[in-house]
């Protein structure tokens, strides 16, 4: 163990092969689904939240004008 309490034997230690690693883009379809709906109900503001995977809505004025097309 190193100083720092942490074991030195890990996937990135020296001798070996460094992994390539490309970025991922997680859930494109519900993204562009928040999107559009975002843009459609401008009383609403409408996110869709890759961590919890939900879709999230917030009225954007004190009434909501319209209902959103679930």
């Amino acid at each position: 163990m190193s100083t720092s309490g942490f074991s030195r034997r890990a996937r990135h230690r020296r001798g070996v092969a460094v992994t390539e690693v490309q970025p991922r883009r997680w859930d494109l379809a519900e993204r562009a689904t928040a999107q559009y709906l975002d843009q459609i109900e401008p009383a609403w503001s409408i996110w869709y939240g890759i961590g919890a995977r939900q879709f999230y809505a917030a009225a954007s004025s004190g009434v909501a004008i319209s209902r959103l097309p679930c």
